[in-house]
């Protein structure tokens, strides 16, 4: 009973940092779709709740996705 106890408590632990996973990664596909319709950086920081990097690293991301399928 005690080893299906600690199966259970392992199995629960990780559903949840799959879950707080999938979160962030909708987050981020959230913030890179918002940047390729043009979003500003304060935009991204106040919507994403990203932090000023991350979304001047986004912003740059997109700018050089957006080159390259002009180029």
């Amino acid at each position: 009973m005690m080893e299906l106890n600690r199966q259970l408590e392992v199995v629960s632990d990780r559903q949840i940092d799959l879950s707080m996973q999938d979160a962030d990664g909708r987050l981020y596909s959230r913030a890179s779709k918002m940047a390729e319709l043009g979003a500003d950086l304060h935009e991204l920081m106040r919507e994403c709740d990203l932090p000023k990097a991350e979304a001047e690293l986004l912003m740059r991301l997109q700018q050089t996705r957006s080159q390259k399928r002009h180029s």
